[in-house]
């Protein structure tokens, strides 16, 4: 009996390998664990938004570049072709601008074109009167002696318009017929024009009496043609000539009224395009 008593143990005695549990129903771990957990917990992210991240081409939803640009890299060249012919054609303008700049400028040295010369070869003044209201009568009888210079072109002249003023206040004026110069050519062109009672300013007043001591008055003779110069089968655009005769000293016999006339020889005008 002592034997057995001997090797019989107590259930409560066997070590079982686990833990005794806690006294008074206290685990003294629990604190540790609850610490141990919080100091490694990681943080909570909410699940993003599927309809934003996964159906969309924005890799960042709360960039709102990506919603006004979707594609942030679109081809910069859609077509190529359609800007490789935009070169051609463009390359082929400039061509032809230049070969047509390089013609024009051989013709233009091998022709070289000249302006005409001008020259006021007679100018008459009758019934010159200025009234005390500052009105003006007159009638004015002149020739133009016009040389064309060129020895390979012709020139051609439209719409031409002849005018006398005083002080630059013009005080008659007339259409002259066109006419065309060829190489080389001398040509004189009449006018005759009338003012009846034109109004004139009071420094044009003042002018024509400053005059009257000596008898003299100066005029302006002037005259605007459309010009065209040409040879061949080659003209060049058309262009506007201005022909200037100025301060053209008028002497009178009685004062400054009556009739008179252009002294000196020809007077030498100004021609400019």
């Amino acid at each position: 009996m002592a034997s057995s008593s001997s090797t019989y143990h107590d259930k409560s005695s066997v070590v079982t390998g686990y833990p005794a549990g806690p006294a008074n129903g206290i685990d003294p771990t629990a604190n540790f664990v609850a610490t141990a957990a919080a100091s490694t917990a990681y943080p909570y992210y909410p699940n993003p938004n599927p309809s934003v991240f996964y159906y969309s081409n924005n890799p960042n939803p709360n960039n709102s570049y990506y919603y006004q640009n979707p594609n942030p890299n679109p081809n910069p060249n859609p077509n190529p072709n359609r800007s490789l012919l935009f070169r051609r054609l463009l390359i082929i303008f400039i061509s032809i601008f230049l070969a047509f700049g390089a013609v024009t400028l051989i013709v233009y040295i091998v022709l070289r074109p000249k302006l005409p010369t001008f020259s006021l070869s007679s100018l008459n003044v009758t019934n010159f009167n200025l009234s005390s209201s500052s009105s003006l009568s007159s009638s004015f009888d002149l020739s133009l002696s016009v040389y064309n210079p060129n020895s390979k072109m012709t020139v051609g002249y439209d719409r031409v318009l002849a005018d006398v003023a005083v002080d630059g206040d013009p005080v008659a004026s007339t259409y002259l017929a066109p006419f065309i110069q060829p190489k080389g050519n001398s040509t004189t062109i009449s006018a005759k024009m009338t003012a009846a009672n034109v109004f004139v300013d009071s420094y044009v007043v003042d002018a024509i009496r400053s005059g009257s001591g000596s008898g003299v008055v100066r005029l302006d003779v002037r005259a605007v043609a459309v010009v065209r110069f040409w040879s061949g089968a080659w003209r060049t655009r058309r262009h506007e000539l201005r022909v200037f005769c100025g301060d053209v000293e008028v002497k009178f016999r009685n004062g400054t009224a009556g009739d008179g006339a252009m002294t000196g020889g020809p007077w030498q005008c100004w021609v400019g395009i």
